[in-house]
């Protein structure tokens, strides 16, 4: 059974901050998708100031 409902082509790491683990490898960590997610709010409040959930793909397609 995958983890967290993931498929089985998806690797879930979990990592230990109170042992001084942050990212287990260099390339692993959550800094990219929490920009991300920061640049589509910022988005939407200073541009559509409303998203409709039948056109969020939209509004994501156009910010990529």
């Amino acid at each position: 059974m995958p983890l967290n409902g993931l498929g089985d082509a998806y690797y879930h790491y979990r990592v230990n901050h109170s042992a001084g683990q942050y990212a287990p490898k260099p390339w692993l960590h959550t800094n990219g998708i929490e920009s991300v997610w920061s640049l589509f709010k910022r988005q939407t409040i200073g541009t559509h100031h409303y998203l409709s959930p039948k056109h969020l793909n939209r509004y994501l397609g156009e910010m990529t």
